[in-house]
């Protein structure tokens, strides 16, 4: 009738016979460092958050979101979380960033400047007060709490 202008065909090329096995594979990390590594947060990007005309201008082609990564790195959700945890990343403004070492340095000798200053013992430090001290010397206090 009218429906066989409907049908389409298709051939078949080859058949392959056995059977298929899905073999768990380790994630791909190394792309995830890779990755984090183009474009490390450092204290440039901290003094253009301070001037928010720079701010808005920041080139977001080598930063990923939580999304990106996803599609990005083979690894279920709970192993990108792993590998984010063991690259210490961190979410700023919806992207994930490592910190670059020497921002890292300058955070660490100013947190033993405070401990020094302000005598405070390196066995008891209380989490809010150091990191109000530094928030105090102009590190933002996600990154301060981050970073002890």
């Amino acid at each position: 009738g009218d429906n066989d202008s409907d049908i389409k065909v298709a051939s078949v090329i080859k058949i392959a016979s056995g059977n298929m096995e899905l073999v768990e594979v380790s994630p791909r990390l190394d792309k995830l460092k890779q990755l984090l590594l183009e474009n490390p947060f450092g204290a440039g990007e901290v003094e253009a958050m301070m001037d928010e005309d720079d701010f808005g201008k920041r080139d977001v082609a080598a930063l990923y979101t939580w999304n990106d990564l996803v599609n990005t790195i083979q690894a279920s959700d709970e192993e990108l979380r792993n590998g984010l945890q063991s690259l210490s990343a961190i979410e700023i403004d919806g992207y994930w960033r490592v910190i670059d070492e020497s921002y890292l340095d300058m955070n660490l000798r100013m947190l033993l400047h405070n401990c020094v200053l302000k005598d405070w013992s390196f066995d008891g430090l209380d989490e809010d007060e150091v990191v109000d001290s530094l928030v105090a010397d102009e590190f933002s206090r996600d990154l301060a709490s981050h970073c002890l």
